[in-house]
């Protein structure tokens, strides 16, 4: 069952939005004292409610986790602090929207994730991660989610306005 636009909106305004499940990002694994990731598959389950909190979150939380395993170089480093800034204040701001006053404050919140989801996106691009292909897929996967939200956010927006 795929939501319109207009459910998605009305839905979210109750704090309730309806999005595609997704499971977590990625899941760090330790072998023989090695980080290595283990690329969790994402799968649609039509009937099953997934909370756009909870999305926002596990988002953050992978960010998180790649962050730890990029190179560290200067430029790595400062991009990579706005990127946990950013990703993070997208869960926050959408937590902000859903205890707004007003329909006004609502969509000013919802507006806000709409930009931090697209600048998540702009830090990730930034950011090098050489060689390491796990790495380069975990980017990847990072960034279509940062492009996901920031359409979900947007059609909440359109619907509200």
């Amino acid at each position: 069952m795929r939501l319109s636009t207009g459910e998605l909106a009305c839905s979210a305004e109750r704090g309730e939005a309806k999005t595609k499940p997704t499971p977590d990002l990625l899941e760090p694994c330790r072998r023989a004292g090695e980080t290595s990731f283990k690329m969790m598959e994402i799968q649609i389950a039509q009937t099953r409610r997934f909370d756009l909190e909870d999305r926002t979150y596990e988002f953050s939380k992978a960010v998180r986790a790649f962050v730890k395993n990029i190179p560290r170089t200067l430029s790595n480093n400062v991009d990579a602090i706005q990127l946990v800034k950013s990703s993070g204040s997208v869960g926050a701001n959408y937590i902000e929207a859903n205890e707004s006053l007003s329909k006004k404050d609502f969509i000013l919140r919802i507006k806000i994730c709409r930009k931090e989801a697209k600048e998540s996106c702009y830090w990730l691009r930034l950011i090098e991660v050489g060689t390491e292909q796990t790495l380069g897929q975990m980017k990847d996967r990072l960034a279509r989610e940062a492009m996901e939200l920031t359409k979900i956010f947007g059609a909440i927006i359109r619907k509200c306005e």
